[in-house]
């Protein structure tokens, strides 16, 4: 009991866990695995988790970039990565093996979100959405998909970003669920 006089309470930990959660809800929904054409893989999962974290954190940024919406953000990101290590370790990854698997993830989820925000850049820029469909066929079906796939799964992005952009900011904890559903 008294040791939790210790623990510093970090900015938006609360938030980020149901933002986290909502996420991931998501990224389970068989939609995306049946009608996009994704493998049921770990692989697959992180690379939509991903793309549902970054289309989070643009929508955070989409009105002003304050201290509020970075530290969200941040916790986000701190969340997620903490749920990674975790799942890694129940997978049985020794702890040698964890640190080399995490710094991989961490290089991906850094790549991608600079590739996601240039490819959204290009959209709001040159209203190209040409970029944005690259990326997510490179990044979430290694550039060996049907086009048809790349396709559904870049309108569904693009809906779920003006579906964000249409929540106010203090409603995203309350909005569920966070990302509509879509039908076949």
């Amino acid at each position: 009991m008294m040791l939790n006089i210790l623990k510093t309470k970090k900015p938006y930990e609360q938030e980020a866990k149901a933002l986290y959660a909502q996420c991931l809800s998501t990224v389970r929904r068989p939609w995306f695995y049946t009608d996009c054409g994704l493998p049921d893989t770990m692989e697959a999962r992180f690379d939509l988790l991903l793309l549902h974290v970054f289309l989070l954190i643009d929508r955070n940024l989409s009105d002003a970039k304050t201290a509020d919406s970075e530290a969200l953000n941040q916790a986000l990101f701190d969340i997620m990565f903490k749920d990674m290590d975790q799942t890694l370790r129940e997978m049985g990854i020794g702890d040698m093996g964890v640190p080399k698997r995490m710094r991989k993830m961490m290089t991906g989820f850094n790549g991608r979100m600079h590739a996601y925000h240039d490819a959204i850049d290009t959209l709001d820029n040159a209203n190209d959405s040409a970029p944005l469909r690259a990326v997510i066929k490179r990044n979430i079906y290694a550039d060996n998909a049907d086009e048809s796939f790349v396709s559904i799964l870049t309108d569904y992005a693009l809906e779920q970003r003006e579906h964000l952009k249409g929540i106010l900011y203090r409603d995203l904890l309350t909005t569920t669920p966070l990302f509509t559903e879509r039908s076949s």
